[in-house]
């Protein structure tokens, strides 16, 4: 009696084992193609005209991955690159951030290759601030690991240059004006400091000599002890 109670449980049991792990070997294939593919990219700053060397950039410098809800920043290595990993499939603004130097922004798509299936393509154009994403400038080169180059637009400024002063010299032994071109004497007179204390001082020095020449009448009060 017991022999006949044993054996249908011990089938379900060995019933039930089987159905999970080929559910576990399901749910492991069907995995297995949807996961996420990640790559990694480099951007570098050359090294140019108006930059001749990059390594003179302050250590705050930075560099922006974002895209829909997610950023990521990478700071500026010793060999003037900025390295992003685990990249995955998408479209990027990338963004160079310096407090010296001003940086064209990127676009940079990620996108499956169709060739070779399991691989990731990196793409990268230079964008325009405020114009549809879609307008795309020139396409970048992408090297080999995904290194490509950013380009720079110039120095930033935080101040105005003023206009120099020039003196007129007589030029000894020449017998003509010449210009050494140090200040103007007559820039001079343009500064309103030089207007106000100018002014200033002829009222302080001129008024009372004007005081003391003036015939005022003199309004005699006589004298009732």
């Amino acid at each position: 009696m017991s022999s006949l109670t044993t054996t249908p449980i011990t089938a379900t049991t060995a019933t039930m084992h089987l159905l999970t792990t080929l559910l576990l070997l399901l749910s492991t294939a069907a995995a297995g193609p949807t996961q996420k593919l990640t790559t990694s990219l480099t951007l570098r700053i050359p090294v140019t005209q108006g930059l001749p060397n990059p390594n003179v950039l302050p250590p705050s410098t930075h560099a922006t991955l974002s895209t829909l809800g997610a950023s990521r920043s990478a700071p500026l290595s010793t060999y003037n690159t900025f390295l992003f990993n685990n990249i995955t499939a998408g479209s990027y603004l990338l963004d160079v951030f310096c407090a010296t130097h001003a940086f064209a922004p990127l676009r940079v798509d990620v996108i499956v290759s169709a060739q070779e299936g399991q691989d990731l393509l990196v793409r990268a154009w230079e964008t325009y601030r405020g114009n549809d994403w879609d307008n795309k400038g020139e396409a970048l080169a992408i090297g080999e690991g995904n290194l490509f180059e950013v380009r720079l637009l110039g120095s930033k400024g935080y101040f105005m240059e003023r206009s120099k002063c020039e003196f007129l010299f007589w030029g000894i032994g020449q017998g003509t004006w010449a210009n050494e071109g140090v200040v103007n004497a007559f820039a001079i007179l343009k500064n309103p400091m030089i207007l106000l204390g100018g002014v200033s001082m002829l009222i302080f020095l001129g008024l009372p000599y004007l005081v003391d020449n003036s015939e005022f009448p003199v309004l005699l009060v006589p004298y009732t002890p």
